[in-house]
Formats: C-alpha cells, sequence, structure tokens
C-alpha cells in the first residue's frame, strides 16, 4: 500500500461542487439548521465524491448509512442499492429525511447513536444477504465506530475519514509517527486500501485538513489463525474490554492459538514436533496426577481440555511470552491503557513470536 503522502499527488481531485451544493444549502436553509461541529457534522457537497461514493452501493446490496444528514448520500445511495438505511442522531434533519423516504421507498431512517446500534440485527430485518456500510462518518466518532466494524460481519465499509485517521492506518511500521492502536486495529481486522481524496472545499462546513475515503474489507478465512502474529493482536482487542493484563491475555491467547492450530492443521512439521515432545511429557505428568488423585478424567469435555492443552502447556506460553522480552510496563497492564510508544514496543515484540 502507498503511503499517504505520495498519495496526494496521485488521487488529488479537483472539487466539482454543484447539485450536491445546493441541495444541502437549500434543505439546511429551509430547516434553520447550522450544522453541528461537536457531533461531527459536516456535509459532503462534491457531485464527484457522492457519486464516487455511491458507485460502491449494488443493486442486491442493503446499505448502511451513518449520519444520513439532509439526505443528499442517502438518496444516491436508494438509486442503486436495493435498501438503505441511515441512522442519524440529529432529529432537526427529521422533516427533510421523510420527503427522502417518500420519493424513495426503499430507504428507512432509524434516529439514534450509530454506536447504540447492533450493526449486524438493523442488517438482518433486510434478510440474511451481505451488508456494507457506505458513509461520510462523524469523525468524532471514527475510532470507536472502526472497533465496532471489527466485530460485526460486514461485507465491506467505504468510508469518508479524517485525514489523521487515513494516515493512522496506513502506518506501515512500528517507525512511523503516525503508529498507533488504529493502526494496529485496522490492519489486523481489515484490508485497508485508499480510494480517494476528498479536498476541504468539497465539505461543509469545511474541515481543518483534507479527509479521505477509505475501504475496510474484513480478513476473511483464516488468515489470522495461521499467522500468531494476528491472532494474538486480535486475541487483545477482543478482550480488552475484560481488561486482563498482557501477559494473561497472550497466555490464553497462545494456548488457544495452538490448540485450533492442531485440530486444522497449520502447524508446520518442525513445531508440530516440538510442541508434541512437550505436550506428551506434559499429558504424562497430568495422567500420574490424576491417578495419584483417584482416577482418570473421561467425557467429551474432557478430551476437549485435553485438545486445548496437547501442544501448549501455561509453563510454555511463559516461556515464549518471556522470549519477546516485553518490559514490565506493557506485560502488566491491560491492551486498552498502553500508550503509542508501549504498542510499538509490543507489536515489535510479537513479530519475534515463535
Amino acid at each position: 500500500m502507498k503511503k499517504y503522502k505520495n498519495l496526494l499527488q496521485d488521487h488529488a481531485i479537483i472539487p466539482t461542487m454543484e447539485r450536491s451544493k445546493e441541495i444541502v444549502m437549500d434543505r439546511l436553509d429551509k430547516l434553520g439548521v447550522h450544522p453541528n461541529e461537536n457531533i461531527g457534522q459536516h456535509f459532503l457537497i462534491d457531485d464527484q465524491v457522492i457519486d464516487f461514493l455511491a458507485g460502491y452501493a449494488e443493486t442486491q446490496d442493503t446499505v448502511l448509512e451513518i449520519g444520513a444528514g439532509v439526505g443528499q448520500l442517502t438518496e444516491r445511495l436508494a438509486d442503486r442499492a436495493h435498501k438503505v438505511i441511515g441512522i442519524e442522531i440529529d432529529r432537526r434533519f427529521e422533516p427533510v429525511l421523510e420527503d427522502v423516504i417518500h420519493d424513495h421507498p426503499n430507504v428507512e431512517i432509524v434516529f439514534g447513536d450509530a454506536l447504540s446500534y447492533n450493526l449486524d440485527t438493523l442488517a438482518s430485518k433486510q434478510g440474511k444477504q451481505p451488508y456494507r456500510v457506505i458513509s461520510n462518518l462523524p469523525y468524532h466518532i471514527t475510532e470507536p465506530f472502526i472497533h465496532k466494524l471489527a466485530s460485526s460481519s460486514v461485507e465491506d465499509s467505504v468510508l469518508v475519514v479524517g485525514r489523521k485517521f487515513a494516515l493512522s492506518v496506513q502506518a506501515t511500521t512500528e517507525e512511523s509517527p503516525d503508529f498507533g492502536a488504529l493502526t494496529l486495529l485496522a490492519n489486523v481486522f481489515f484490508d485497508v486500501s485508499l480510494e480517494m481524496l476528498v479536498e476541504k472545499e468539497s465539505i461543509y462546513p469545511a474541515p481543518r485538513a483534507e479527509s479521505a475515503i477509505i475501504r475496510l474489507t474484513p480478513h476473511r478465512g483464516r488468515e489470522h489463525f495461521v499467522d500468531k502474529r494476528l491472532f494474538l493482536l486480535r486475541r487483545l482487542f477482543l478482550t480488552a474490554k475484560r481488561n486482563p493484563q498482557v501477559k494473561n491475555a497472550l497466555k490464553e491467547g497462545l494456548i488457544d492459538y495452538y490448540a485450533d492450530a492442531i485440530d486444522n492443521g497449520t502447524l508446520s512439521k518442525c513445531e508440530t514436533s516440538r510442541r508434541s515432545r512437550r505436550s506428551t511429557r506434559a499429558e504424562l505428568r497430568g495422567l500420574a496426577e490424576e491417578h495419584n488423585n483417584g482416577g482418570f478424567s473421561s467425557g467429551e469435555e474432557s478430551r476437549r481440555n485435553a485438545s486445548k492443552t496437547r501442544f501448549l502447556t501455561q509453563n510454555s506460553a511463559r516461556e515464549m511470552i518471556d522470549a519477546m522480552k516485553l518490559p514490565p510496563n506493557v506485560l502488566n497492564r491491560s491492551f486498552s491503557q498502553l500508550n503509542n510508544s508501549e504498542l510499538r514496543i509490543l507489536s515489535k515484540g510479537l513479530k519475534g513470536v515463535v
């Protein structure tokens, strides 16, 4: 993926504000509404950008639009998609959105905070077909919304985001000044591509810097099961709400990784042999302890537990974590508490996991 700064020249566009600007300004004037920048109200007023976004919608799609606003993008999406569900937090726009619904029966508007909704549940009302998110995303909810997407079943997402976010998700190394939690989040869960740059003049009110259209496509298949680093980072993100210490989340993740790898045959022969020798000794010790305690375990649950620890014991997991040479200030804190400097150290350490 190219760096963002190079793309500033490769993908620069000329604003073509015509029909969309008139629609937005006219509707805001009729409503007597001034955009509230505190909740990220910045409206696309460039026909070229709006048409570019709408072009991702296909005839069979259910499209979720976050921040429907005055409906200028909503209408364009509705002309292409099977169904458009717009989520809007500001009821001041209800009158114009009712007009949009009247003219486009395939549009549904849900009033509320997008972060409080289960995206899969909203989309499933239209059936089990895949859905995508296409949105001029309110900037202040970008990071928490990407977290939401990471645990959803969305087909892909095409989003207008701020320049700072676009730089962050495209950082290629830990040495990049833009590297941080968003870099890891985006690249652990998605394939990320920059689709277009959006000039300040294409948005009203104009933001302080250029924006960008990015596309997030969730990793498919078993990429994160084959790559231990991706698997462990994914585990750290998904367990962050429980706030386990990093060392504990890594230990649980390593044990689960090897259990899954053995079940699905994704370990190398060399690695399988090495883990097998370790686990055989561990199993023999375990059997002896069970015997001394009055009997052997039995049943499906016992077999599952045996499978889970067959190739990696807790002590072996601790040894692997020690080999990463991560400092105590990283290991003994929760993942959500790590700053960018500590995340750099963690990311580098995980590259050496064996």
